[in-house]
């Protein structure tokens, strides 16, 4: 699709600008799903092919000739940094790295950023309600309910939200209360 979508931003803007608008791929998607707009001159068959054939050769000089070794989970990895990490405090801070499913064009969305391919970006929280029982619905974080590192909810949704594994929410206000584990009570 990353190759697609050059192909289709190269055919109608300068080539300084391709980089720039190459990543909005809504009109890319619809080339591939009906060709109802005259977006190349005549077929856009030359042009699909001459993606998939650039698609090929960069899986190639990543990766080598090997198809077997065309992973994606060896470039679409999450890993969320902490503001505050360097080298020295990425252990304690970072939450990751671990490779994920999903992409930018998925539902279950992980976006694709940097580095190239990366889960860098996507649905931070996801959730499925049945609006036939909206009193129950099923989450989960990319990370965790904390912000503080050294807490055990900093990142103990991010295994789940790998594996895409939810979690049941009853928003309930004797649910939550019977679910809570403490309370913190500010006072001026």
């Amino acid at each position: 699709m990353h190759a697609w979508q050059e192909h289709v931003a190269a055919a109608r803007f300068p080539a300084r600008l391709v980089p720039l608008v190459k990543g909005s791929g809504g009109i890319a998607a619809r080339l591939l799903e009906r060709d109802d707009i005259p977006w190349f001159e005549g077929d856009p068959t030359p042009a699909l092919v001459a993606a998939v054939r650039s698609a090929v050769a960069l899986l190639r000089s990543r990766f080598g000739d090997d198809p077997s070794g065309w992973r994606w989970e060896a470039v679409h990895v999450a890993h969320w940094r902490h503001p505050l990490s360097n080298d020295a405090t990425a252990p304690a801070f970072d939450v990751g790295p671990a490779p994920v499913d999903g992409s930018g064009d998925t539902v279950r969305n992980t976006g694709a950023g940097s580095p190239p391919y990366a889960a860098a970006s996507g649905a931070e929280y996801r959730m499925v309600v049945d609006f036939e029982d909206p009193e129950r619905f099923l989450a989960v974080q990319n990370v965790g309910n904390s912000g503080q590192p050294g807490s055990p909810h900093y990142a103990d949704q991010f295994g789940p939200w790998v594996s895409g594994t939810y979690h049941t929410i009853a928003p309930g206000r004797e649910d939550v209360e019977r679910d809570l584990e403490g309370t913190t009570v500010l006072e001026p």
